[in-house]
């Protein structure tokens, strides 16, 4: 068993390790083997939640949640699948909302998504246009200003100067 621990030490993967737990319980290197499986283990429970990270993808999250069945960040990985689900339901049905291009659409994108939704502004601003023609047509060139004032970060100074109370 001893020729084994060297060869197992050499090897030091987790597979390495969990092989030799299992053959050997009653090894005198029991305990190492098993601080060592425990450390390794971390490590790549840690690296793999960084990758999933960085790539902020279901398929990266469900790939941590695969690969580390007793991984310290299981939940999380859970909490953001669901996240990143929603998020995509709620794009898809901004897109199917723009092609529609009606106001029952954009209010009906808004009773879904509510005002914390991330094309809310949108929505109001669209049905704001639908309903108000007039108010747009006379003053189109104001409403032009001001967003190539905002788009210039001057226009919210601007805006405050001339329209804030005192």
């Amino acid at each position: 068993s001893n020729n084994t621990w060297e060869t197992v030490k050499k090897e030091n993967t987790i597979e390495a390790y969990q092989n030799f737990i299992n053959e050997y319980p009653d090894s005198k290197n029991i305990e190492e083997a098993k601080n060592i499986l425990d450390s390794l283990l971390y490590i790549k429970d840690t690296t793999d939640w960084a990758n999933a990270n960085k790539l902020q993808t279901i398929e990266s999250y469900t790939e941590y949640l695969n690969e580390n069945p007793d991984g310290q960040f299981i939940e999380d990985a859970k909490f953001v699948i669901n996240e990143l689900e929603y998020s995509e339901k709620e794009i898809e049905f901004w897109e199917k909302t723009i092609q529609e291009n009606t106001i029952e659409a954009y209010h009906q994108y808004i009773d879904d998504y509510t005002i914390e939704g991330k094309y809310a502004y949108e929505a109001y601003k669209n049905i704001f246009e639908m309903e108000n023609p007039e108010f747009i047509q006379k003053y189109s060139r104001i409403i032009e200003f001001f967003k190539k004032m905002n788009e210039a970060e001057a226009g919210s100074d601007l805006f405050t100067t001339y329209f804030a109370e005192d």
